[in-house]
């Protein structure tokens, strides 16, 4: 026989007393102090058929018999409660010091075993007893199935039961939780960045004890965090919320307040994603499905929003950025431009949907190359900018909204404008002619347009650099074009045409000519020995 043993948690206690002597029972109901005891409920048997048919059809906490009845002692009372599945308090009561009783009661786990005449104090000392008892074994075991539970949900969250429903409906009955498996649920999927000042200042564990709590009373309305699981996902805190199906508005108002309550403590930045209904079986393909949505929709970064809410993914493959309006701005220096133009791209982005962690990192990319391409004109290496260890720490975070894009962007282009004004302060005349010549070599520049540029006549200009270099300015611009020429005649299916023109010639008698001078080949001398001669069929030929 099953007997119900329903958790407690606080409610008042059940007494059952057994005796064939009606006086005996009714003077141990009404002496004895059951609520200052928190005994809630008294009932009264005069044999051990009437026990026998109350104990089950009733919960009954404790019995009090007698062990001299007529129908059947109160010792095969507590035989047949044991054999059948009893496990509460049992106490007996007695006449007489018999030995044979007592072991009886002991072998049968009986609780206490008092004399008559029945004595209030001694009672209820004894009852003291057993409450209190059974309030501490009642409390362990509400934390053993408390914790057995939370194992049981963090494994569904795991998806450890996907594909198996017999193995999971097995696990919620013995976890007595067997309705969950026909209710409906909402999974609420709180991302958190931006987590080391708050580790700093509370530590790993009180940080994700008051995460947890705040979680369980604003979601689930419970002190205990029994539905509240954390994770360490891509370097953020991840904590899953298992809810009950509801309004949306009301886990919307919900999530809300969440957000504003970490908000007023916390210094990170907290995203939440509601999952659609879902079943139990269905928790870790919902969840993991929310914690996607959560990085892919950057639009919601630091606020809530439905899992039905997709942000479309854009091809990987797309240039989210003019680099060639990109490398103007980056020579003219101007920081406002380049970040007002930064914030139209996203800004494009966000009103079509495509605004996604992928596609910020791959504009974060873009933007670093432009850098790196603009500092490489003066032989500055990118990673430069990395000391301190600053710009590290913002590009970690760029990607993750666009706030902190903005951020990462503007501190990159500050250091490395400020890097660039440094080399040039430190530069002599001819240095910034010469980064001028590789900036704008594929330009129809000259002596006298660099001349402009540097606010110089073109006879000054020209007479200050041989001094400095001992040769012209043409001869350096016509080495530097010469020299790139070469870097792309090296490139396979490459006219010769085309490379003359992408270095700033238009005369193409003129490249050849001088191409010849230098190398001593023509351009088309040149690419034979740089390619074999399968690879020259059907190209021009410039000598």
């Amino acid at each position: 026989m099953q007997w119900n043993k329903p958790e407690k948690g606080g409610t008042t206690l059940c007494v059952l007393i057994v005796d064939d002597d009606q006086p005996t029972v009714d003077a141990i109901a009404s002496a004895v102090h059951w609520a200052e005891l928190g005994i809630g409920t008294v009932l009264r048997a005069y044999n051990i058929d009437q026990a026998k048919q109350i104990i089950t059809t009733r919960t009954v906490d404790l019995i009090i018999s007698d062990i001299e009845m007529p129908k059947g002692s109160g010792l095969d009372l507590l035989h047949w409660y044991r054999q059948s599945g009893g496990e509460n308090e049992f106490i007996l009561l007695t006449c007489h010091e018999n030995f044979s009783y007592a072991s009886k009661a002991l072998h049968d786990r009986a609780t206490e075993y008092l004399l008559k005449p029945f004595s209030v104090e001694v009672m209820e000392v004894a009852l003291r007893r057993i409450v209190l008892r059974k309030s501490e074994q009642d409390q362990l075991r509400r934390e053993n199935r408390r914790k057995m539970q939370a194992v049981f949900w963090n494994d569904l969250l795991e998806g450890h039961y996907e594909g198996n429903p017999g193995r999971m409906q097995k696990a919620m009955q013995e976890h007595f939780i067997e309705d969950a498996v026909s209710r409906k649920y909402q999974l609420v999927v709180s991302r958190i960045t931006d987590l080391d000042r708050d580790l700093e200042r509370f530590g790993r564990e009180l940080l994700l004890f008051a995460l947890e709590n705040i979680h369980a009373e604003i979601l689930s309305g419970q002190l205990e965090p029994d539905y509240v699981f954390s994770r360490m996902q891509r370097d953020c805190l991840v904590l899953i919320t298992i809810c009950p199906e509801q309004e949306a508005r009301r886990i919307e108002e919900q999530c809300q307040r969440l957000i504003l309550s970490y908000q007023r403590v916390m210094q990170g930045v907290m995203t939440c994603c509601i999952s659609q209904p879902c079943t139990p079986d269905q928790f870790c393909r919902a969840w993991r499905e929310a914690f996607d949505q959560i990085e892919n929709n950057v639009a919601k970064y630091g606020s809530w929003f439905h899992a039905a809410t997709k942000a479309e993914q854009a091809s990987t493959m797309q240039v989210h950025l003019d680099l060639k309006r990109l490398k103007t701005m980056l020579a003219e220096q101007d920081k406002k431009q380049i970040l007002e133009y930064l914030k139209a791209r996203m800004e494009e982005r966000l009103h079509t949907g495509t605004l996604t962690e992928t596609s910020l990192h791959q504009m974060q990319t873009e933007l670093t190359q432009a850098v790196h391409a603009y500092l490489a004109l003066d032989d500055i290496q990118i990673s430069i900018l990395q000391q301190g260890g600053s710009l590290a720490d913002l590009e970690q975070k760029a990607s993750q909204s666009m706030l902190d894009f903005v951020r990462w962007a503007s501190f990159l282009l500050t250091t490395a404008f400020g890097k660039k004004q440094e080399l040039e302060q430190q530069q002599t005349l001819s240095q910034k002619v010469q980064r001028y010549i590789r900036a704008h070599f594929s330009e129809p520049i000259d002596r006298n347009s660099i001349a402009a540029a540097m606010y110089l006549s073109p006879e000054h200009l020209g007479k200050m650099y041989k001094k400095e270099t001992g040769t012209s300015i043409k001869d350096y611009l016509t080495e530097y074009r010469l020299q790139k020429a070469r870097e792309l005649l090296k490139k396979p299916g490459i006219r010769i045409s085309d490379a003359a023109l992408a270095v700033g010639f238009d005369n193409f008698t003129y490249f050849s000519t001088m191409f010849k001078k230098q190398t001593g080949l023509t351009p088309n001398e040149y690419r034979k020995q740089m390619h074999s001669p399968e690879k020259m069929e059907g190209e021009e030929r410039i000598d």
